[in-house]
């Protein structure tokens, strides 16, 4: 049996430290794109990287580490950080997720767009390689054919 090298596990541990702080800006910076407007238009650019963060990232720190649990935590700061930066009144009584108008659609939907994408990303296995294609030729029995003789 080969032993790792003795950085290996701290490499690992300094990519989970990050890949959930990532995770946890990642939420603050939807948070504060759900107001976008574009004219007198609301822009749902937020729901588009919470998608992409909430299934990249956990599935980037899975290929690091292989562990789904581990891969689960920059999922659990993303969490935190929409609960608590969203939703927890500041000293002015103020929230910085919008619940009037068309931003609360946004962020009804930014919260139910990355919790399940999040989730899915975590539960799912990771696909390693290419799948296999079915071969178009016959099983070999090992004996010569008439058309190979």
């Amino acid at each position: 049996m080969i032993d790792e090298p003795p950085l290996r596990p701290l490499l690992r541990l300094l990519a989970v430290v990050l890949f959930t702080l990532l995770g946890a800006m990642s939420a603050m910076l939807e948070i504060l794109l759900v107001p976008l407007y574009i004219g007198g238009v609301i822009f749902p650019i937020t729901l588009v990287i919470a998608l992409i963060g909430n299934v990249g990232i956990p599935r980037a720190l899975r290929f690091i580490v292989d562990s789904g649990g581990l891969a689960g935590l920059p999922l659990v700061a993303w969490i935190i950080v929409m609960f608590v930066a969203g939703f927890v009144p500041d000293s002015m009584g103020d929230v910085l997720l919008p619940g009037y108008g068309q931003g609360q659609y946004v962020s009804v939907a930014l919260l139910l767009v990355g919790l399940v994408a999040g989730a899915l990303a975590v539960a799912l296995p990771p696909r390693r390689g290419r799948p296999a294609r079915p071969s178009t030729k016959p099983p070999s029995t090992g004996r010569p054919t008439a058309a190979s003789r």
